[in-house]
């Protein structure tokens, strides 16, 4: 059931006329360029986009074109559809120093394979924004693509400080939660993702979270969802809470009303194109947002649990939260790949609201679940 207390409104805008607004984006898109894509003047940039308003928003990508025209960076598009082919884009991708992707790719073309594209990138030496359904409103006034750089990093250094000697977790909430998740200390590193954009890689926008791939067969309990990852469904709630039984890091069982039925199939499905069908159900990730200015779910949170919400891309990031993922641990950094390859990649998050983090910092600590440390404390963050 769909309750909006779970997810309070982020900041309230003072009302501003649309030359304002469009002012301020302008600025703010600036300000982006500049700091997390490093564009310089003479590069050139592919938006690689599609016709679902849902994944590719006009006015973000018109706002983004008009300030790349002023710093002297140039720019083309390939609008990409169900017959857009790997060789279309790649041949595309090598004219360009930077990629805009606003096109949710896997899900549209069967020929089409990110990984090759990653591969491409490091290669190549060239980087990849990857944004579906970053919207407009992003680059308004306390947006979250206008976080500060040097505060979000300084944020991740804090948290990473606090996480490195973690040898696991107990998750709980009011809702349901409570998993238990053992770490590969000493094996896998955290990645601090502040979303810049470097040579050789791909990194979301917006920015703002710090990760891991845990121990995957040592992630056991269970997970309650209030809302569903934006791959799986739209809506911004769910009807009836999505209850999670994992076992030996997998889901063994999925309990709840329409909404987890939704995940059901959508697992089901995707689970006849694997090689190894339980890679959709594998834990592949844990992590904690970091971005001040992300928000929640809800983009109405007085409305019903159907109405379309915001995507994850933004809502993972959101400092106070956490997420966990299932499918593919190829997260593309050093240090912290999983075993589990897969073309899923599902980022489920538990909004602030009664969210309780304890970390272990020995091993037997964490096998008797005792002098745990709370990172998170019914809701309160105490990371710094």
């Amino acid at each position: 059931m769909y309750n909006p207390e779970d997810f309070p409104p982020g900041e309230i805008q003072s009302e501003k006329t649309e030359q304002e607004i469009v002012e301020i984006r302008e600025k703010n898109a600036c300000k982006m360029i500049e700091d997390f894509l490093l564009l310089k003047p003479k590069e050139k940039v592919l938006f690689l986009t599609d016709a679902n308003p849902q994944n590719t928003d006009r006015e973000l990508i018109e706002t983004i074109k008009k300030q790349l025209s002023s710093k002297d960076v140039e720019f083309f598009e390939l609008l990409a559809d169900d017959r857009t082919t790997q060789e279309d884009i790649l041949s595309n991708a090598k004219k360009c120093d930077l990629i805009w992707n606003s096109w949710s790719m896997e899900d549209t073309a069967e020929d089409v394979d990110f990984d090759k594209l990653t591969e491409f990138l490091e290669k190549t030496r060239k980087r990849m924004a990857w944004c579906p359904g970053v919207k407009a409103e992003s680059l308004n006034e306390g947006g979250a693509l206008t976080e500060e750089k040097t505060m979000m990093e300084f944020r991740l250094n804090k948290m990473a400080e606090r996480l490195k000697d973690a040898v696991g977790f107990r998750i709980t909430t009011e809702y349901g939660t409570d998993l238990k998740i053992k770490l590969y200390k000493g094996k896998r590193r955290w990645v601090k993702d502040s979303g810049v954009i470097e040579k050789g890689k791909w990194d979301n926008l917006p920015g703002g979270e710090i990760f891991t791939t845990p121990d995957e067969e040592k992630v056991d309990g269970v997970l309650v969802l209030p809302a569903l990852q934006d791959e799986v469904s739209l809506d911004q709630g769910v009807d009836k809470f999505v209850r999670l039984t994992i076992k030996g890091g997998k889901i063994r069982k999925i309990d709840g009303g329409i909404s987890a039925e939704k995940l059901r199939k959508y697992l089901e499905e995707n689970s006849k194109k694997e090689s190894d069908p339980e890679s959709v159900i594998q834990c592949s990730e844990i992590s904690f947002g970091a971005n001040s200015k992300a928000r929640t779910v809800p983009s109405n949170p007085t409305g019903g649990w159907k109405e379309i919400g915001r995507p994850t891309t933004e809502t993972e990031k959101r400092l106070g939260t956490m997420h966990i993922a299932f499918g593919s641990s190829k997260h593309g950094e050093e240090g912290v790949e999983g075993h589990t390859k897969s073309d899923v990649h599902l980022d489920f998050v538990l909004p602030r609201h009664s969210l309780t983090v304890e970390k272990f910092t020995t091993e037997k600590d964490y096998e008797k679940q005792k002098n745990g440390e709370k990172l998170m404390n019914h809701g309160s963050w105490n990371f710094i």
